[in-house]
């Protein structure tokens, strides 16, 4: 069972760089999806997107994270933690700490913090980091297989709030034969719109203009789709160009897994 994995570490010196790649290398070797922000293709930032932001889109659409720290961490190393605890709660997060190195305040507070939820990992050569990351990936996929795979799963469940004909999307990764369901309920008028990703991207070159009204004028709206490849669906929701103040959409998606 492929899983993507986020690799969150820091990438100031060549070292850095190097285990940072070999962490990269091996969960590719293993069959995985590794996800890191210098692997995006070249491409232009959503609307009042950032660079920082972009990474905590990334994190929410990966499956588990690999923490690799050495001596310090960045406030983009926590901001990427931090999301990751939030959109997958800690089981899903692993540490690899240096072997013998000096810790900085931040890295310190950082093992500290994390010694009272894990076990923690220390290494000493990319050997160790590779053979450790490996042996974490395979305990969660073994975790996961062993789980109902075909019954439902709640993938996301947020509230958006909206500014009256503002709209926001959400992107969910689908393996093939999965069925995602998504709800959107307010209690103001609002359209939303459940679509593939060649769908999204023409929405997105229109500049979100492509078949509008789109989805529902209600106060809720339910899509589906089963996806026959591995891709990315997207759901996008929009309020009332005449409500008044801020409308509030939960956007609730649940997936049902064909057995593996």
């Amino acid at each position: 069972m492929p899983v993507r994995v986020f690799v969150s570490s820091e990438m100031r010196t060549d070292t850095d760089r190097r285990r940072r790649q070999t962490a990269i290398s091996e969960i590719s070797r293993l069959g995985h999806t590794p996800v890191y922000f210098e692997g995006q293709p070249s491409r232009a930032l959503e609307p009042g997107e950032d660079p920082l932001s972009r990474c905590g889109t990334l994190v929410r659409r990966s499956d588990i994270l690999v923490a690799i720290i050495d001596d310090a961490v960045s406030p983009a190393m926590a901001a990427e933690l931090e999301e990751a605890e939030k959109r997958f709660g800690r089981q899903r997060i692993s540490y690899y700490f240096t072997r013998g190195g000096a810790r900085d305040p931040t890295a310190a507070a950082l093992w500290n913090r994390a010694k009272a939820t894990h076990v923690l990992v220390e290494f000493g050569s990319d050997s160790e980091l590779t053979n450790e990351i490996g042996k974490s990936i395979g305990s969660y996929v073994e975790d996961a297989v062993s789980q109902a795979s075909a019954g439902p799963k709640v993938a996301f469940d947020e509230v958006r709030s909206l500014l009256p004909g503002h709209y926001s999307w959400e992107a969910f990764p689908l393996s093939k034969g999965t069925r995602l369901v998504v709800t959107c309920e307010s209690q103001a008028k609002f359209y939303a719109r459940l679509m593939k990703r060649e769908a999204y991207v023409r929405f997105r070159r229109s500049g979100g203009a492509t078949g509008m009204p789109f989805g529902s004028d209600g106060v809720a709206f339910t899509d589906e789709i089963v996806a026959d490849r591995d891709d990315e669906c997207y759901v996008a929701v929009k309020a009332g160009l005449f409500n008044n103040g801020l409308t509030l959409v939960r956007i609730r998606a649940v997936e049902y897994r064909k057995h593996r």
